[in-house]
């Protein structure tokens, strides 16, 4: 036996030792063990993110293959369910929703491995059980987990997305309610299909003058890189996630836009994931229609925009001109849209169709006269469109273009790139 051997086997001894030591100092301390939450497993569950939920969904987890599928369900009210799968690998995640494939932010994160490092809060009382409490918490992130021996019963996770910036926070929590530890298939997490490609164009499309509503905060005034909304659309998200004071403003923006629509991209703190960053993506708000409704009519559910900075025909190393800001028509605050009877307007529709809030909405920009539901215009006088140049793109120049190439192909979106400004 080689010396080099038995150095391996005295550390490994030394090692488990001193984890022994470790292990009774704990009991005597009367300070439970972290508990082992097992690798594999499935379970029902309430799940919450940001301020939505809690919704009914279901988890297939596995550390050993270092991913996992959450697949959610929302009641959007008017018989709709808004079905949300988000599939967790080790290098990607993506975000399925009616046949729709997105990828989203983030990539695998073991969800229990922490605790080992965690501090012991006590026990607690939580869903009708006596849970020991366990917590972790560093710069921006905390972490918490209630459980019953090696099961979990509560995980609560919020991040700060941008240091320092408590606006920034993305918290999520997971009630667990039927777990099963099991052994699960790797194959089940293959990136599916609808996953790869550049997604699909709108047929038909043309140059216009659209407006938009974003809800922002103080500092961010450019539909940049970030989602906005028509006015029914803005309404019913104001209404699911608009009580979180993480925005401070909703703002009425002019824009002229190729409505050759693609692919969705989900848009937060200045970055947007998307199959395709060529055009400005289109959405059903929430989703909820075929194909997330990127090229129906969305009449009952309003829509849901992005704007990418690499089709921002401002932007000089855009790789197409698909949009451009013509300013701000006007800004009101989330205050006085919120104290305008919004909130009850909201309660009142329920979900969709959200025609009260819709209503009060759009009162808020109509008139600035408080007795008429009007918001009082706050617009920094740099973005109105007075004080930004009025250009147009030339509708010869943009048939110019798709005539290039049909408009069901990829290649239209490219031939975007030689659309030209008339002064």
């Amino acid at each position: 036996v080689s010396r080099l051997h038995i150095k391996n086997k005295m550390r490994i001894a030394i090692l488990l030792l001193a984890l022994f030591f470790f292990l009774v100092a704990v009991r005597v301390e009367g300070r439970p063990l972290p508990p082992v939450i097992p690798q594999e497993f499935v379970s029902t569950l309430n799940f919450s993110f940001f301020d939505a939920g809690p919704f009914p969904a279901y988890l297939n987890y596995s550390g050993v293959a270092e991913a996992y599928i959450l697949a959610m369900f929302q009641y959007m009210g008017d018989g709709i369910i808004n079905n949300v799968t988000q599939l967790f690998q080790h290098n990607q995640t993506w975000y399925f929703q009616m046949g729709m494939c997105k990828p989203w932010f983030g990539t695998f994160t073991n969800l229990f491995e922490w605790v080992f490092y965690a501090t012991y809060d006590g026990q607690v009382q939580y869903g009708g059980q006596t849970c020991d409490s366990w917590s972790l918490n560093v710069t921006g992130v905390y972490l918490s987990l209630y459980n019953v021996e090696n099961r979990p019963v509560r995980l609560y996770i919020n991040v700060l997305a941008v240091p320092n910036d408590t606006n920034s926070a993305v918290s999520t929590t997971y009630d667990f309610i039927d777990f099963q530890p099991q052994k699960i298939d790797p194959a089940i997490f293959a990136t599916p299909e609808a996953c790869y490609g550049d997604g699909f164009l709108c047929p038909n499309g043309t140059i216009q003058e659209m407006d938009f509503y974003f809800y922002h905060p103080t500092n961010d005034y450019s539909i940049d890189n970030n989602n906005a909304a028509d006015l029914i659309g803005d309404a019913g998200f104001v209404c699911v996630d608009g009580f979180s004071g993480n925005y401070q403003l909703v703002s009425q923006v002019r824009v002229q836009v190729n409505t050759t629509w693609g692919s969705y991209a989900l848009c937060n703190f200045n970055i947007c994931q998307t199959l395709n960053p060529l055009t400005v993506g289109r959405e059903s708000a929430f989703g909820v229609y075929e194909d997330s409704g990127q090229c129906s009519n969305n009449t009952i559910t309003g829509s849901w925009y992005s704007f990418t900075t690499q089709s921002n025909c401002d932007n000089p190393s855009a790789q197409t001109c698909a949009w451009k800001e013509l300013g701000i028509v006007k800004t009101i605050t989330a205050g006085c849209l919120l104290g305008n009877g919004f909130a009850e307007a909201c309660k009142e529709d329920g979900g969709i169709p959200f025609i009260a809030a819709t209503g009060v909405f759009d009162d808020a920009f109509q008139s600035e006269d408080p007795s008429l539901g009007g918001c009082p215009d706050v617009t920094p006088t740099e973005f109105t469109i007075e004080r930004r140049m009025m250009e147009s793109v030339s509708t010869e120049s943009f048939e110019a273009a798709t005539r290039q190439s049909s408009l069901g192909s990829w290649n239209a979106v490219r031939a975007l790139s030689t659309l030209s400004y008339a002064n």
